[in-house]
């Protein structure tokens, strides 16, 4: 019977009855190569359509907002400019300051002919000066950020991004609709990369997860650690020999040698081509007639020596040499004191 690959839908389950082979790695660990790679390419669509939103706020506040700062800065520099003319005392414009230079009207009472200006800009100071230029100037800013707002609002509706946004997986818990594809390995990076940590306190079947000690996973209600050349301990010589121990263990060869060479040696079946009188080791099937005094029924076993009293003769009883294995016997001739055996094991 055929089992079922362990897959993201039955939780890449396995049981006792799945070997770990090459398939069996390939198939696991190829379904997780997928979703990687699908969940990458979201994450770097994703990251493109930030990239995309970031870009086009950068273009607008290029577009709209840049060149009024760029004025406003250019006109704040001029005023400086005039400024530190008139301080110097060599405004081009002196025909326009009624004779005087540009220092005496530094002086708030000297700035007009006014009675109520003078005494205005008397009580005036620095501080409320730097105040009214401010609220002006944030009213500036302000006016030019409600134009960038309006453009995104129009370009780019919240809504429209809101769609967009949610169609993306999140970096932290997010859950993949499809399968995960990664690229393949190369001599830069390898495709997927998890540090070592801790186990987790709790987990559910289908968590991965890597420690020092190797390749952990949660499947079918149970946490199991994947072997590898580091972890997977061998067979023991004793173990192989004796062919007793039920523990899970990796083999090698000369461990397999060693537990071949330990197997009992069973007789050959075939023909006995050997001369020698005396012979009592014959191969499986090898048949005898045996001398007995009581008969034996067809197919029990009996122990069948060589008879010392005659060499051309087998017999139960007596003294004489037993033949290896277990002799059962075939049937008796009409003398009544002779039966064929055979050997079985």
């Amino acid at each position: 019977m055929t089992l079922p690959t362990p897959s993201p839908e039955n939780g890449y389950t396995v049981d006792s009855r799945y070997e770990m082979s090459p398939d069996l790695f390939n198939a696991v660990f190829g379904s997780i190569h997928a979703r990687l790679v699908e969940r990458e390419e979201l994450e770097g669509t994703f990251e493109n359509l930030i990239a995309q939103g970031t870009q086009a706020a950068l273009d607008l506040i290029q577009v709209n907002i840049a060149p009024e700062l760029g004025e406003l800065q250019q006109a704040i520099q001029t005023a400086f400019d005039n400024i530190a003319i008139i301080v110097e005392g060599v405004a081009p414009n002196s025909v326009l300051l009624n004779s005087q230079p540009a220092s005496f009207y530094l002086n708030p009472a000297n700035f007009s002919t006014s009675a109520t200006i003078k005494s205005f800009m008397a009580a005036a100071d620095q501080a409320e000066a730097r105040t009214a230029i401010g609220a002006a100037s944030a009213t500036g800013v302000a006016t030019a950020l409600d134009a960038v707002a309006d453009e995104l609002a129009t370009k780019a509706p919240a809504a429209d991004v809101t769609a967009a946004l949610d169609t993306k997986l999140d970096k932290a818990g997010g859950t993949m609709t499809g399968p995960l594809r990664l690229p393949a390995g190369t001599e830069d990076a390898a495709p997927l990369r998890m540090p070592h940590g801790t186990a987790p306190g709790e987990s559910v079947n289908g968590d991965l997860w890597m420690t020092t000690a190797g390749l952990i996973a949660r499947f079918n209600n149970a946490i199991r650690t994947f072997w590898h050349s580091g972890n997977m301990a061998l067979v023991t010589e004793g173990e192989a020999r004796s062919g007793t121990a039920a523990t899970v263990r990796a083999w090698t060869a000369q461990r397999i040698a060693q537990a071949i060479d330990s197997l009992e040696t069973k007789p050959e079946v075939g023909l006995f081509t050997g001369s020698g009188t005396n012979a009592t080791n014959f191969p499986l099937g090898h048949p005898v007639m045996v001398l007995h005094g009581a008969a034996v029924d067809r197919n029990d076993s009996a122990t069948i020596r060589l008879d010392t009293s005659s060499p051309h003769r087998y017999t139960i009883g007596g003294g004489g040499a037993a033949l290896s294995g277990t002799f059962r016997a075939r049937g008796r001739d009409g003398s009544l004191n002779g039966s064929l055996f055979q050997r079985m094991a």
